[in-house]
């Protein structure tokens, strides 16, 4: 996941995942984003920020067959005192 725009300009790798919690299901597009910059105020000005990430999608791994829970419960470390 990127933490800034300024990382699809140094490097275009990307990938998306979506998860349906529900049933398990998964779906992971990888592929290139593009950030595009429009001039203020243009008809291709999406939401008045000046810019759009273009997803170019590469790859599609569908996954129907995952498990809907871990198998084993996640422990959580115990609560500190400071």
């Amino acid at each position: 996941m990127f933490n800034s725009l300024g990382n699809l300009a140094v490097d275009s790798a990307a990938a998306l995942l979506f998860a349906d919690f529900a049933t398990g299901h998964t779906l992971l597009l990888s592929g290139t984003a593009v950030l595009e910059w429009s001039p203020d105020g243009s008809d291709d000005d999406e939401g008045g920020t000046g810019r759009r990430v273009r997803f170019h999608i590469g790859s599609v791994v569908d996954g129907s067959g995952a498990p809907r829970h871990a198998p084993h419960p996640v422990r959580r470390p115990p609560h500190r005192k400071d």
